[in-house]
């Protein structure tokens, strides 16, 4: 949990707050910072000026990813910024991103109030990538900002257990993601992408019975091996 610093302490708990937005976008070669509207007569915060182009912004909602199956709720937010005005050394917002490349151009969101002065005065609320730009037009460009969840996901390349691929694979373990090891391992879990043919009984025997076991397909067995039933295995030929 982040401590508050005692300005920002002291101005959210007045009645009426209206926080700014600070927006860092990091291209290769070129920072841009913008904020939602200006503030303390130059828009100058920690050494930075900012652009306040930004036009409006959505809320933001929190993301996960499923440790089983990989599958990816990232968290994201909407953020409008103006297109009829310079920014960073060109005459549109998207006449720069064209110069740039903007994909997975890391963004971090936070906020300050009025009264801020010092770096500690400000809090991070979101960190991510660009994922998309949304709507584009003369007046405004819409990013879609997704976090840290989406570019891990797309940066490092997985594979899903699927009956495609490994047709013998463990019914349990289909669906789910093949672990990846990074450096030196210990106790790595693994899926059963190659656990043999699976069938079932076609009728119910005791331990006593003798003579031949009816299953219900044999068509994936070998003329001769050994099959498993719980916890027995029995060798035919």
């Amino acid at each position: 949990m982040k401590s508050l610093s005692d300005n920002t302490a002291e101005v959210i708990d007045k009645p009426f707050v209206a926080p700014i937005l600070l927006i860092e976008i990091e291209f290769t070669g070129l920072t841009l910072y913008l904020s939602s509207r200006p503030f303390d007569g130059r828009n100058t915060f920690d050494d930075h000026v900012y652009d306040p182009i930004i036009k409006s912004f959505s809320p933001i909602r929190a993301g996960n990813i499923n440790a089983k199956n990989y599958m990816l709720s990232a968290g994201d937010f909407i953020l409008d910024i103006m297109n009829d005005i310079p920014v960073g050394g060109y005459d549109s917002f998207s006449a720069l991103i064209n110069a740039y490349d903007w994909a997975f151009s890391t963004v971090t969101a936070s906020q300050i109030h009025e009264s801020a002065m010092a770096a500690a005065d400000k809090i991070d609320i979101f960190r991510g990538d660009i994922e998309n730009i949304v709507t584009m037009s003369r007046e405004a460009v819409s990013l879609q900002i997704s976090d840290i969840a989406l570019s891990y996901k797309d940066k490092w390349p997985i594979t899903i257990v699927n009956t495609d691929d490994y047709a013998d694979a463990d019914p349990d373990d289909v669906g789910k993601m093949l672990p990846q090891v990074w450096g030196s391992c210990s106790r790595v879990p693994f899926r059963a992408v190659d656990a043999g043919w699976l069938t079932t009984l076609a009728e119910d025997i005791t331990d006593s019975d003798t003579g031949n076991i009816k299953l219900t397909d044999v068509s994936g067995l070998p003329a001769s091996g050994t099959i498993q039933i719980d916890v027995e295995q029995m060798t035919y030929d």
